[in-house]
């Protein structure tokens, strides 16, 4: 999920609808997408709000934490809120590419190469 970070929207939503269309066949391992997924902003979360957890998911090293440097704690918990909102609407078994596709939305997204954070829409 956090490579979702610097697709286009179009990505973002073809990934949505082939999440939405292999659920049937493959449900345990879009949940653990979205699982991971969860993990990983946590772990961003934490580095934001300058609280690393020795055990992380995510490798915050290398470019990843100054390109993230601009999101700031609350956009974090947004996209965290985001995904756990998408797994549980998943669960009771709401329609998928639509539950997936406003998880899309709602994730924030890189602008190109610079460090610059586009805002997404908000969660539906």
């Amino acid at each position: 999920m956090v490579s979702l970070l610097e697709a286009s929207l179009p990505e973002r939503l073809q990934w949505a609808r082939q999440q939405a269309d292999r659920f049937s066949d493959a449900y345990a391992d879009v949940y653990s997408q979205l699982d991971v997924g969860a993990l990983a902003w946590r772990d961003i979360l934490n580095e934001l709000a300058g609280r690393p957890d020795p055990s992380v998911t995510v490798d915050l090293s290398g470019d990843l934490p100054r390109r993230i440097a601009g999101l700031g704690p609350p956009a974090a918990a947004a996209a965290l809120d985001a995904i756990i909102s998408a797994r549980e609407a998943l669960e009771v078994n709401a329609d998928r590419r639509l539950a997936l596709e406003s998880l899309m939305l709602a994730l924030p997204a890189l602008k190109g190469e610079g460090t610059e954070l586009a805002p997404r829409g908000r969660r539906v």
